[in-house]
């Protein structure tokens, strides 16, 4: 199976079962910079826990020998956590970050989401400046470069509310990291 198939397979499952959610990490940022290599999906979801076993059940059905396991699944929706699933007929990970309505942050990247058409489904990404947000975290926790290069991939190809961005990234404490992004692009 094709990448961006999977990634239409879920989001319709998600789509189905009234699971908000959005797209975040490598593939985003192919989708609002210069495409690169990713070797997993990173979703954002609302999973609520009357929900949790349809979830499971249907993307379990994705693949006969797909890995999910149920228990990390239901703590990552009562702790507000990740789990993963690994889509054997592919190899491809998947992770998806549950996110508690009491999440500032996850709640504003869910409702700042952006629907884009990907080989003809309809699939909801992150924005383009949540994703770069989640980047300047992430570079914070990590230090890895390779969030600077999306960043600077994103910045310089997508229509970006600089505005907002700037904003957040200085509620976020991190708009040093910004402006040095700024400074190389």
């Amino acid at each position: 199976m094709e990448f961006s198939e999977l990634v239409g397979k879920i989001a319709a499952i998600l789509s189905d079962l009234k699971i908000r959610y959005c797209v975040t990490g490598g593939y985003a940022v192919s989708v609002w910079g210069r495409p690169r290599s990713t070797l997993d999906i990173d979703l954002i979801i609302q999973l609520d826990v009357g929900k949790t076993e349809s979830f499971i059940q249907k993307i379990r059905n994705l693949s006969k020998a797909g890995y999910l396991d149920k228990a990390a699944v239901r703590d990552a929706v009562c702790r507000g956590a990740e789990f993963n699933y690994i889509h054997t007929d592919s190899g491809v990970k998947i992770d998806f970050w549950v996110i508690k309505k009491s999440d500032a942050i996850g709640e504003k990247e869910l409702g700042r989401r952006k629907l884009k058409k990907i080989k003809g489904e309809k699939i909801y990404f992150i924005s383009p400046e949540d994703l770069i947000l989640s980047k300047l975290r992430w570079y914070k926790e990590g230090g890895s470069d390779r969030h600077l290069k999306d960043i600077q991939s994103v910045l310089k190809l997508a229509k970006v509310d600089l505005k907002y961005l700037k904003q957040q990234a200085s509620k976020q404490g991190n708009l040093d990291i910004l402006s040095k992004v700024f400074i190389k692009t």
